[in-house]
């Protein structure tokens, strides 16, 4: 990224920038493409900017990742061929992630150990200033590596920036497509060499950018498999789809610690059921929370499947909403213990700094919310589900075990792979508005 005067920047390509005069035709083709085995993506992530990170809200289609990493795999996920799993998880795209129709497709692998070499693809920030560059694109024999200029105020969304910031996954869905092998267009597009701050508008691919890639490496084949589900029972996964081969799949997965480059987790030889529609297949000890693909034999693009999301194990639980002091102290404060797993059904919520010897009502909702209420916050939005009251001991302690079994009603179910928020209410006899709320926590489910 270059930044010519004022507001707005230039996107480059490392060594070589490319400018496209006015008026010059649309997208630019580099000259190189990536193989199906070098479609991984890592990140290295010592981005310095606290707003870089200040998202922690899980997102369901992209198990396991928050902050920069999120934002960065969301930008790898719209070159994909398909939808990335229902598409949701950016706000500022309405016709979803995964927009580029063409035989392509990155593999997510998550964290990196490293800022690697040229061949190692990986995002990375470079600690150093430009006054005119934002980010860069560098390439080696076969790979590429992207830096972004820690002088700039990165932002990781995931809606509208302030005006100042620059959006991450923007930038990283341009310098991605440099790495696949475009150039600039000269049309307002990801591809265009210019983006403002506070501006998110490159997240999304235009027609330009389609075409660019489909150039590259064809229109979308129906022969290309492709993944529509993926369900894992602790043990085994169950992919449904279509394409599959009927004897020598390859399912990837994305690695469950960081490495530097190469290392996707794979399982060959893999057998299909159903004319080519279900394969089930053991997960592998290394592989975690990310994406799954499916490879049939074959050199081209069309032989490697889209990206599907797969939550292995649980993600963490996040905090929310804070809480409020009451009239004996700081407030109270919300925690949970044991799993999130829906088959162990362990479940405990525990509080401290409630008003002692008070009753108390722990609640849950599918969504978060802010709204001033009696003494604190309510932090969920409604329907709320209540679960049975409770009363704080001697200490202004107490603890809930949550019975995932026998739900407060039938829309209040718990499942693996949703994610619910969680707070308390409780008397506070002495305060203004007698009762107060505690700090709120997302908590994701799994298996």
């Amino acid at each position: 990224m270059r930044r010519p005067p004022l507001a707005a920047a230039t996107l480059a390509t490392g060594v070589v920038a490319l400018a496209l005069a006015p008026g010059s035709s649309s997208y630019d083709l580099l000259g190189h493409t990536l193989g199906p085995l070098v479609r991984d993506v890592r990140v290295f992530n010592d981005f310095e900017d606290p707003s870089a990170n200040d998202n922690l809200l899980p997102e369901p289609m992209f198990p396991g990742a928050v902050g920069a990493p999120l934002a960065i795999w969301k930008a790898a996920v719209e070159w994909g061929s398909a939808l990335h799993g229902d598409g949701t998880g950016d706000p500022t795209q309405q016709d979803g992630l995964g927009s580029g129709e063409a035989n392509f497709d990155f593999s997510w692998q998550g964290l990196a150990s490293g800022p690697g070499g040229l061949t190692d693809n990986t995002h990375s920030s470079i600690h150093a200033d430009d006054v005119g560059v934002l980010a860069f694109a560098e390439f080696g024999q076969g790979g590429w590596r992207i830096r972004y200029y820690e002088n700039w105020t990165w932002d990781d969304g995931p809606g509208a920036i302030p005006a100042q910031h620059y959006d991450l996954q923007s930038c990283a869905a341009h310098e991605l497509g440099h790495a696949l092998g475009l150039g600039h267009s000269s049309f307002l597009t990801t591809m265009s060499a210019v983006q403002s701050g506070g501006d998110t508008s490159k997240r999304s691919l235009l027609t330009d950018d389609r075409l660019g890639v489909q150039a590259l490496y064809g229109v979308r084949s129906a022969l290309k498999p492709r993944v529509t589900g993926a369900s894992w029972n602790g043990v085994t996964l169950t992919l449904t789809g279509t394409g599959f081969s009927a004897t020598n799949n390859e399912v990837w997965f994305t690695r469950a610690t960081p490495a530097a480059s190469g290392q996707i987790p794979k399982v060959t030889g893999v057998p299909s059921s159903g004319s080519g529609t279900l394969i089930t297949v053991a997960v592998p000890q290394d592989a975690g929370s990310g994406d799954v693909l499916v490879r049939v034999p074959g050199s081209s693009g069309a032989s490697l499947s889209n990206a599907w999301p797969l939550l292995i194990g649980c993600q963490p639980i996040v905090p929310t909403c804070p809480t409020t002091a009451n009239s004996a102290g700081p407030g109270a404060v919300l925690s949970a213990t044991t799993s999130q797993s829906v088959a162990a059904n362990d479940l405990v919520l525990s509080a401290t700094g409630v008003l002692p010897g008070q009753f108390a009502l722990a609640f849950y909702g599918s969504s978060p919310a802010s709204q001033p209420v009696a003494g604190g916050t309510l932090c969920i939005g409604a329907p709320l589900h209540r679960l049975p009251p409770v009363q704080a001991d001697g200490l202004g302690q107490l603890v809930v075990p949550v019975d995932l079994t026998a739900p407060p009603a039938p829309a209040a179910t718990i499942q693996p792979g949703q994610t619910w928020h969680f707070q308390l209410w409780y008397r506070d006899p002495a305060g203004g508005a007698g009762s107060d709320f505690s700090n709120a926590l997302a908590i994701p489910f799994c298996p």
